[in-house]
């Protein structure tokens, strides 16, 4: 109780006069603060695929797209809105039109990292229609074989 008491009392005179010298994140040059962001996503990486291995190892699987449903061959799941996909043991997906995807659930849709294109995002309710991280507006062809991307604003194929 005695600490306490003098504690109070440091404080009512000191005004709390150490918070203004505490350390803030804009003291920092943007390229530290950047530098500390990549280093934060990569540590949240690394949570994450040690999380998905301690599933595996208890017989899970880790599922991004929640309302598909397996299928008779094993690791290959179906959506009604996305169709068939193979679900690997970690995050990524192989879709068929599409290839390997990162999806990442939001609470509205996906962000799907797809190598030759970037970030697009699509749900539900747009697929087949994506928009990309720029802004572009996309479609995707429903064709035999490779999937191919019609960009709304270039007017250009992209071929998946």
């Amino acid at each position: 109780m005695k600490y306490f008491i003098i504690f109070i009392l440091f404080s009512i005179c000191t005004g709390f006069a150490f918070e203004e010298s505490m350390p803030t994140y804009d003291m920092y040059p943007q390229d530290v603060r950047d530098e500390y962001s990549q280093y934060l996503r990569e540590q949240e990486h690394l949570v994450l695929l040690s999380m998905l291995d301690s599933f595996t190892d208890k017989g899970f699987s880790y599922v991004v797209i929640h309302d598909s449903v397996d299928t008779e061959y094993p690791s290959w799941r179906y959506s009604e809105w996305l169709g068939y996909f193979y679900q690997s043991n970690s995050i990524w997906i192989f879709h068929p039109k599409l290839q390997w995807v990162y999806p990442y659930a939001t609470h509205n849709g996906f962000w799907l990292w797809v190598e030759s294109i970037g970030w697009i995002w699509t749900s539900k309710d747009c697929y087949p229609f994506f928009c990309k991280e720029s802004g572009d507006k996309l479609y995707l062809y429903d064709t035999e074989g490779d999937g191919i991307l019609y960009c709304y604003s270039s007017g250009a194929l992209i071929k998946l």
